[in-house]
């Protein structure tokens, strides 16, 4: 680890992003495993940033040794030549890593639209949808639009904890960690209220089928009859 990349760690905490070698992948597809992962990633990120100026200042007292050992052995000219070059040699090597990394975190500063684009949505059918349907719809078929019980979370958890390869020191660490993240978290709405009610609205209007296209994995929305239709033509030709 160098100076330069104690800053970049920093820096990444002052703006409350995550390294990608410090993102961790939810252990529960909900708003609450990936909160859990997200608090745990930074928590790893504070016990890497102590560790590494820890690390740096045992670097400092090395070096401090090492030229004073040189002190006593060259003559002042020659160290000072050495010591120009080292010197030199360091700041570009610094430089080229403090370039490196300034681009490393501009990409992780890019806004999540620009990362991730929202999933396309294609409307056949004859209901016109409002854009609160749409900014649904937008999150895809698989999002998920409820958060599991504590209980049910925990003991999903635990279940998913005892089948891993996790070392037991870590996963005390997870448990402890999910505990209290539960504790603290106040019950709020996943959903917007309008795209509550639209999601409600879709849910209840039996004339549409929504599904995720084959390629692509754009959300469609197709006619329920146009829907079955496709489906036994598709069937007849395998029987054909």
């Amino acid at each position: 680890m160098t100076y330069e990349q104690l800053t970049f760690l920093h820096r990444c905490r002052d703006h409350d992003i995550l390294p990608k070698s410090l993102r961790f992948k939810p252990t529960l597809p909900n708003e609450t495993g990936r909160l859990l992962a997200r608090k745990y990633g930074f928590r790893v990120l504070s016990a890497v940033i102590s560790d590494v100026h820890h690390r740096l200042c045992k670097f400092e007292a090395t070096i401090s040794d090492l030229r004073a050992r040189c002190v006593s052995a060259l003559p002042e000219n020659v160290f000072e030549n050495i010591l120009q070059r080292i010197n030199a040699t360091a700041m570009d090597a610094r430089k080229k890593k403090r370039a490196e990394l300034q681009v490393k975190l501009q990409s992780l500063l890019r806004p999540l639209n620009e990362n991730h684009r929202s999933t396309r949505v294609v409307n056949l059918s004859k209901r016109i949808l409002t854009s609160a349907e749409i900014s649904l719809l937008t999150k895809g078929t698989t999002f998920s639009h409820t958060d599991a019980a504590p209980t049910n979370f925990l003991a999903s958890l635990e279940s998913v904890l005892l089948t891993s390869a996790v070392p037991e020191d870590m996963r005390a660490d997870i448990r402890s960690c999910a505990t209290s993240l539960i504790r603290q978290k106040k019950h709020h709405q996943v959903l917007p209220i309008d795209e509550e009610k639209g999601l409600i609205s879709l849910k209840t209007d039996d004339s549409i089928v929504i599904v995720s296209a084959d390629k692509g994995g754009a959300t469609v929305i197709m006619e329920k009859t146009d829907y079955i239709n496709k489906a036994n033509q598709s069937f007849n030709d395998k029987e054909a």
